[in-house]
């Protein structure tokens, strides 16, 4: 496939990340806008934490509206994927360490969705388990800006040819 194959530049895949990161939130902000006007008569009796727990309800992967929610951010992630991959090709990587990025999406998620169902309560002799789910994220956003920041190599590599100064849109975000 095409998305994963080739070398993308910092700019290039700066761009692509802001382009993927506005794409879900413009396809997420209605989904929240919805579900909060569909609940906002039933918050007025609830505490912050019971209305927060309700909204996040709504986001499970068991709910309609979290199916909507996952399918778009799937889509988003999985496009973010192809522009982490290549950039790892650009640095002489292996495009395969891009899968730390759904490993986090996948424990900061999953750990979230275990919290909500299964009565999960946190006392003070186990707190720090739900402080994993952050410092992996943390680390992954280490790695992130690692990819992102540091300087491709200035000759062709295994992965193909330096990629230009300018991609153009269409190249950023399909690898065209």
């Amino acid at each position: 496939m095409k998305l994963f194959q080739g070398r993308l530049n910092r700019r290039s895949c700066i761009t692509g990340l802001i382009i993927f990161w506005i794409l879900e939130f413009v396809a997420t902000v209605p989904t929240y806008i919805i579900l909060y006007s569909q609940h906002f008569s039933e918050f007025g009796d609830l505490s912050k934490i019971e209305a927060i727990k309700l909204l996040a309800s709504q986001f499970s992967i068991f709910s309609t509206t979290g199916i909507i929610f996952y399918i778009l951010t799937i889509i988003v992630l999985f496009l973010s994927l192809g522009v982490y991959v290549r950039r790892l090709h650009d640095l002489g990587k292996s495009g395969t360490l891009a899968i730390l990025v759904i490993l986090d999406f996948l424990v900061t998620r999953g750990f979230a969705e275990w919290t909500l169902y299964s009565g999960f309560k946190a006392d003070m002799s186990i707190v720090w388990v739900s402080q994993i789910p952050g410092l992996f994220s943390a680390l992954v956003g280490i790695f992130v800006l690692y990819v992102i920041i540091q300087k491709g190599e200035d000759m062709p590599n295994k992965y193909g040819e330096v990629p230009p100064e300018k991609s153009s849109l269409r190249n950023i975000l399909l690898a065209k």
